[in-house]
């Protein structure tokens, strides 16, 4: 019997297992995963602390012995994998709650160790109270600090996604927020056209903005935290939330030989393999194909990590199928700012010397006359000689239908003109007559060159 190794558990790890397994049923699958849980929801545990009566736990979507007995797969917490040999087939692992050592022998390995939260070496670092959100771990103990120590005021560092989500998450609680950002401005590598609404929302919302204003330490009195101290003015705090983003987790993979890539993640080809034969890598791990820009990249998202290892998964186990990449679609919501981005931005498309028309519309997510509709702002970026659709931003109310649609139109590659042409669903409560994507794609049609606009979608 042969076995897969499946070296991290939750999205790309137990997607790969589940897949391989699926397909090869005599198969041995055994996954290691560090933490006590080996499947959850990590993207809803924002949500879940707005909740206190219900626990984090429950965003546990599969347990161990669930999947041993409904997917035949031996899935093992609190182990950590101390080494990979990839010469002899061989992984040390440490059990965490008994310290009993084991050694697993593998025919092929996923590696999906995932990514961890960047947590910089600043002074007080270590008071309680300082916390990061990014696995079911720190879920909890955010959640229980939350509980023991009712605080009345936040300090975030970062204003990216999760910074801006918890943001939204703080507010309700009716703690007061600050969010610290090292660079100029929130939401770095969005178009400052989006931004600003999202700005208005926030200070709106009462949280307190500090742009271009670099953490150096915290102070703390009795072992917890009490402000964050800047380069700028210091903020009393009752808790701290580090979200600067993640790196990922790959001294297992580099030990082992497995290479890297430019992005510094590991490095693999459209079927998820690594440079040792055997051996595949996915998810937060692993870098991904762009579509647009046609290279690797590093866009850790749970969508991403999902699919890769599905793929990984199937290629582990005599497939060859090739992930055909991805774009970096994403969406968030603060503060009643809802926020989305697909394909390209300007910034992007310079650095990959891409000459680009930028253009925007203001409009409303429902026809005119209804009560309570809302303004959208939409931003396209697209190809200056063709008018091939490369990027869009989106910011308002209904921007999660919208983006999906340029979503769609980027992956196969639509020009403006082709996407001005969709039908798409009418009816007041929901959208204009003229739906803000197809008025976007239109003006767009102004921006790029006219004798190269294609229509590639036409007859």
């Amino acid at each position: 019997m042969s076995t897969l190794l499946v070296v991290g558990g939750v999205a790309a790890g137990m997607s790969a297992a589940s897949k391989a397994k699926r397909l090869d049923p005599s198969l041995n699958v055994i996954a290691l995963e560090k933490s006590p849980y080996v499947s959850y929801g990590a993207c809803g545990m924002p949500y879940n602390l707005l909740r206190p009566d219900d626990p984090m736990e429950s965003m546990v979507v599969i347990t161990p012995e669930q999947f041993s007995a409904k997917r035949g797969i031996d899935a093992k917490t609190n182990m950590e994998v101390l080494e990979i040999d990839a010469h002899n087939h061989t992984v040390k692992a440490k059990n965490l709650v008994s310290g009993e050592l084991s050694t697993f022998q593998w025919d092929s390995l996923v590696y999906s160790t995932g990514a961890h939260s960047i947590k910089p070496a600043w002074p007080g670092i270590e008071f309680e109270g300082v916390l990061t959100l990014r696995d079911l771990v720190d879920g909890k103990a955010v959640k229980d600090y939350l509980a023991r120590k009712a605080p009345k005021r936040a300090a975030i560092i970062g204003g990216g996604y999760i910074g801006l989500e918890m943001a939204d998450v703080f507010t309700e609680l009716g703690i007061e927020v600050t969010v610290i950002e090292k660079l100029p401005s929130i939401m770095p590598g969005w178009e400052p056209e989006i931004v600003k609404p999202v700005h208005v929302a926030l200070e709106k919302g009462g949280v307190t903005l500090l742009e271009g204003v670099t953490v150096t330490g915290f102070e703390g009195s009795n072992g917890q935290v009490k402000a964050v101290l800047t380069d700028g003015p210091t903020i009393p705090t009752d808790v701290v939330l580090v979200a600067i983003g993640v790196r990922p987790t790959v001294d297992l993979a580099v030990n082992a030989g497995i290479k890297l890539g430019p992005t510094g993640a590991v490095a693999v080809d459209r079927e998820m393999r690594t440079n040792i034969p055997g051996i595949w890598a996915a998810g937060d791990c692993a870098e991904q194909w762009h579509r647009v820009l046609q290279r690797p990249a590093y866009v850790p998202l749970g969508t991403n990590a999902n699919k890769q290892g599905r793929i990984a998964g199937e290629n582990a186990v005599g497939g060859h199928v090739a992930w055909e990449g991805m774009i970096g679609t994403s969406v968030f919501k603060t503060l009643g700012a809802d926020a989305a981005r697909t394909g390209i931005g300007r910034a992007e498309a310079k650095d990959a010397g891409i000459d680009v028309a930028v253009s925007m519309i203001d409009a409303f997510d429902q026809a005119h006359g209804m009560p309570g509709r809302k303004p959208m702002r939409v931003i396209l970026i697209s190809r200056k000689d063709n008018g091939q659709l490369l990027g869009a931003q989106l910011v308002g109310a209904g921007v999660a239908k919208r983006v999906d649609i340029l979503a769609t139109a980027i992956w196969a590659e639509m020009t403006v003109k082709d996407v001005g042409n969709l039908d798409l669903a009418y009816a007041p409560p929901f959208s204009p007559v003229w739906d803000p994507v197809i008025v976007a794609a239109n003006i767009a049609e102004k921006d790029v060159d006219p004798n190269g606009l294609e229509c590639r979608f036409c007859k």
